[in-house]
C-alpha cells in the first residue's frame, strides 16, 4: 500500500522530474518473471525497451507519457540491463511506428488491471468529500493524497486540471457542509445572540467578541480572578448547551480560528450560514480557551509566585539558621562520641562527669531541644521546608480559592478524587467562623479528610504541637490540599472538564452513536475497511509468513 510518504519522492504530476531515485527503481523498475515474459514477446531490442520502460513508467507515475521515450537515462539503463538490451540508445527507434506504443500501453493496462479514472471518480469523490470533512487538510494535502489513493488502486491519473477541480469541487461541498451543520444548531435566539458578539458597546472601543477572545496578560492573583470572571461570561452566553459532537474537532478549531483572529467588520460581511457556523465555533472554542487561560494563570501563580518565593524564604531562613544548627549539632555529636566509644565510663554518674569534661550539663539538652525544633520529621522528604514558608501566604490563596473551586468544574481518576473532593470542600473550610473549640486559625479535626494529609512535612504542619485538642491548622491544611491538587493537575490525573489543554484525555474520544455516525466517514478517509476479519493465531500467522512469500508492488521478494 503506497502511503503519503512514498509519494514525497514525485515531485511533479504525470513526468519525471530529476533521476528516479535507488529505491524507486527496485520498486517500481525491478521486472520480475511475469514482467519478463510478457517482455520477450516483443521482436526488436527497441521494442522490448520500449515495453519495459512503459511498464516502469505507468508504475511510477500511475499514467503513459504521451512520449514514452521522455524517461531518465539511468531508469533506461536499469532496465537494459535486465532484458539484456547492450545499446539502450535502441530506444529513440521506439518511436518510429506510431501505433506500437499504444498497443504496448493497452496491453499493459489489461495485464496489471490498469482502470481508467471515469470508472472510480464517483469512490474517489466521495474519499475526498470524507477526508476533507475529517480533517483540515489543504487543496494540496488532498490533492497528494488523492493521487496516492489513485495508484493505490491501479487508476490511471487523469489530467492535473481535471483532478484539481475535483479535490476543489468536494474540498468546497465539505466546507458549505460545515456551515450548514453548524448554523443549523442553533436556534433563532441563539443566532442573534451570536451576531450581537460583534457588535460595540456603547463607550467600549472594541467588540465584545474581541474583548472576550483577549485573554490575560499577567500573572497574579487580579489577573487569575480577571480570568475567572472571563469563564464566567463565556458560561453565560449559552452555547455550551449546543451538541457539536457530530463535527469532527479538527474542523471547529480550524473554522474557530478564523474567528479569533478575524475582525468583527469582516465576519460580518460573512453569508449567514457561514457567519453563525464561524461564530459559533469561535464561542465554543472559547469556553474552553478561557478556562486553559485561568489554569494556565493558576499553574504559574502556583509554581513562580507561592512556591517559588516560599522556596526562596526557607532557603534564606536555613542559610540564617545554619551556624546555631551546625553549634548545637556539634554539641550533640561530641555527646554521642562519648556514648559510642568501647572504652567509655560503666556508669550514669561516670558518664556524666565525662560529657562535663566538655560541655556544661545544660547544653547538650538546649542542643538537642534547637535542633528537634527546626529539623523535619524522620519520614519527611528532604528539601521540604519551603511548605513551611508558603503557609504564611494563606491570604493571598483564601482570595482566589472560592472563585475559582465555584467557577471551573473539575473531575479526577480514582486515585484522585478523594484530593479532588478535599479541594472543592476548601472555600467552606476557609469561610468557617472561629468557635470556642477551634479559635482563630484552626478547624476541628471533624470538618477535614485526615486521609489526603501525607505523613512528613503536611502532617507536622497542619497538626502542629500548639494547636488545641481536636483542631488542625487552617492555612496548613489548605495548602496541604492545594499543593497536592496542583500536583495531579499538572499530570492530568485531575483534569478540567470543559477545558481543551487541561481536560481528561480521553473525552475527545467517540462512542456510542456519535461514533457510529463518523465510522463510515472517518474509516474512508483514513482507507481502512468498514468490516473487521478475525486475526489468526500467532502460530497460523508465523506459518501463514514462511509458506507465502511477501509481495511488494505485485512482485515476489523471491524475484528481486
Amino acid at each position: 500500500m503506497i502511503s503519503d510518504a512514498d509519494f514525497e519522492g514525485f515531485v511533479g504530476y504525470g513526468v519525471y522530474v530529476g533521476q528516479v531515485p535507488l529505491i524507486e527503481l527496485e520498486r517500481c523498475f525491478f521486472l520480475d518473471d511475469v514482467d519478463l515474459g510478457l517482455i520477450g514477446k516483443r521482436r526488436g531490442d527497441h521494442n522490448r525497451l520500449g515495453f519495459a520502460v512503459q511498464l516502469g513508467t505507468v508504475r511510477y507515475l500511475g499514467l503513459f507519457l504521451s512520449d514514452p521515450t521522455a524517461v531518465p537515462a539511468g531508469a533506461v539503463d536499469y532496465i537494459a540491463k535486465q532484458i539484456g538490451v547492450a545499446d539502450p540508445s535502441c530506444l529513440k527507434h521506439y518511436l518510429d511506428r506510431r501505433p506500437t506504443r499504444f498497443a504496448h500501453a493497452a496491453e499493459i493496462a489489461d495485464q496489471y488491471r490498469y482502470r481508467d479514472f471515469n470508472v472510480v471518480e464517483t469512490d474517489l469523490a466521495v474519499w475526498i468529500g470524507d477526508r476533507a470533512w475529517t480533517t483540515s487538510d489543504g487543496p494540496k494535502a488532498l490533492f497528494h493524497g488523492a493521487v496516492v489513493w489513485l495508484r493505490d488502486r491501479r487508476v490511471l491519473l487523469p489530467g492535473r486540471s481535471r483532478l484539481a477541480r475535483l479535490v476543489a469541487q468536494e474540498r468546497e461541498r465539505s466546507t458549505q457542509r460545515l456551515f450548514d451543520v453548524l448554523s443549523g444548531m442553533v436556534t433563532p435566539t441563539q443566532a442573534v445572540r451570536l451576531d450581537a458578539l460583534l457588535d460595540v458597546p456603547d463607550g467600549a472601543r472594541v467588540s465584545v467578541l474581541e474583548r472576550l477572545r483577549t485573554g490575560p496578560t499577567s500573572q497574579s492573583v487580579a489577573a487569575l480572578i480577571a480570568a475567572l470572571d472571563r469563564v464566567v461570561e463565556i458560561e453565560t452566553l449559552g452555547f455550551a448547551a449546543v451538541d457539536d459532537a457530530v463535527v469532527p474537532v479538527r474542523r471547529l478549531v480550524e473554522l474557530a480560528r478564523w474567528g479569533m483572529a478575524g475582525k468583527a467588520q469582516s465576519l460580518r460581511r460573512h453569508p449567514e450560514n457561514r457567519r453563525i457556523a464561524t461564530l459559533l465555533a469561535t464561542a465554543r472554542h472559547l469556553e474552553g480557551r478561557s478556562i486553559d487561560d485561568a489554569i494556565e494563570v493558576f499553574d504559574v501563580l502556583m509554581t513562580n509566585d507561592l512556591m517559588a518565593k516560599a522556596r526562596r524564604e526557607a532557603k534564606t531562613e536555613t542559610l540564617r539558621r545554619y551556624p546555631f544548627v551546625a553549634r548545637d549539632a556539634a554539641i550533640c555529636a561530641s555527646v554521642i562520641e562519648v556514648l559510642l566509644r568501647p572504652d567509655g565510663p560503666d556508669t550514669l554518674s561516670e558518664l556524666w562527669v565525662t560529657i562535663n569534661r566538655i560541655v556544661s550539663r545544660p547544653m547538650p539538652a538546649a542542643a538537642a531541644a534547637n535542633i528537634i525544633a527546626v529539623t523535619p520529621p524522620p519520614d519527611a522528604d528532604p528539601g521540604g521546608e519551603w511548605r513551611e514558608a508558603i503557609i504564611d501566604r494563606y491570604q493571598t490563596a483564601r482570595r482566589f480559592l472560592p472563585k475559582l473551586c465555584a467557577t471551573i468544574r473539575f473531575s479526577a481518576t480514582t486515585e484522585a478524587h478523594g484530593i479532588l473532593t478535599a479541594f472543592v470542600a476548601l472555600p467552606g473550610l476557609i469561610t468557617a467562623r472561629p468557635t470556642r473549640r477551634a479559635p482563630s486559625g484552626y478547624l476541628e479535626s471533624a470538618l477535614i479528610d485526615p486521609a489526603v494529609v501525607p505523613a512528613g512535612w503536611w502532617h507536622q504542619l497542619v497538626y502542629t504541637r500548639d494547636r488545641p485538642a481536636g483542631t488542625v491548622d487552617r492555612a496548613g491544611y489548605v495548602f496541604c490540599v492545594l499543593e497536592q491538587f496542583h500536583q495531579r493537575l499538572r499530570h492530568r490525573e485531575i483534569f478540567a472538564t470543559n477545558s481543551t489543554r487541561w481536560t481528561d484525555p480521553r473525552a475527545r474520544l467517540l462512542a456510542g452513536v456519535v461514533w457510529e455516525q463518523a465510522r463510515p466517514a472517518i474509516l474512508n478517509s483514513l482507507g481502512l475497511p468498514r468490516t473487521t476479519r478475525p486475526v489468526p493465531h500467532r502460530s497460523c500467522r508465523h506459518t501463514a509468513r514462511r509458506l507465502v512469500p511477501r509481495r511488494r508492488n505485485g512482485r515476489s521478494r523471491h524475484h528481486r
